[in-house]
């Protein structure tokens, strides 16, 4: 009740707790118009510009609409808007496809601690033909030494493909990763 009561009264920190966890509140502490509220918030906090370029993303919204959100967080210093904005790049959802303004992004991002911009810096660098090197491979380590489950994830694939297999180091982040609901990492390690 907290955080709602907060919300209410405008603060905007709690709201974009009660927006970025419905599932762990009763819906009546829904706040009533989330895009309001996280475009007021927005200008006070990069989080709620990432969540707020996330719920229009799941809302089917105009990708231009969600790259001017992500660009102006991504310049304030938003890492995880960084990391979005990459992705629409990649994909070319709103603005023409640029694998390489896409990878300056997800460096930008994990270079700032941001670790989903590691990993799809490494996938970047792996469809891009550079194939797992040492820096697609360290970024992954990176994610997994940090506890990501996707991270532990994508290393466990990797040391796969690698001519110099080492099993135990697989599958221990193959079960770290299943442990953490990656569905595929469970069928595969078994």
């Amino acid at each position: 009740d907290i955080f709602f009561d907060l919300c209410s009264k405008g603060e905007a920190r709690a709201c974009l707790e009660l927006l970025r966890f419905p599932e762990a509140y009763p819906s009546r502490h829904a706040p009533n118009n989330p895009d309001k509220l996280l475009r007021k918030s927005c200008a006070d906090s990069v989080r709620a510009c990432s969540a707020l370029g996330m719920m229009l993303e799941d809302k089917g919204r105009a990708p231009t609409e969600i790259v001017q959100v992500y660009s102006e967080a991504c310049e304030r210093r938003g890492w995880s808007s960084c990391n979005n904005l990459g992705l629409m790049y990649q994909y070319g959802k709103g603005l023409p496809q640029d694998s390489q303004r896409a990878q300056e992004l997800y460096q930008k991002s994990c270079e700032q601690g941001f670790l989903f911009g590691c990993l799809n810096w490494a996938k970047s660098l792996e469809q891009q033909d550079s194939g797992e090197g040492s820096l697609a491979h360290s970024l992954r380590d990176r994610a997994c030494q940090a506890r990501l489950f996707d991270g532990c994830f994508q290393l466990a694939l990797s040391d796969f493909r690698r001519p110099n297999k080492r099993l135990g180091d697989i599958r221990e982040h193959m079960e770290f990763a299943c442990i953490g609901g990656i569905k595929d990492a469970c069928s595969i390690k078994q």
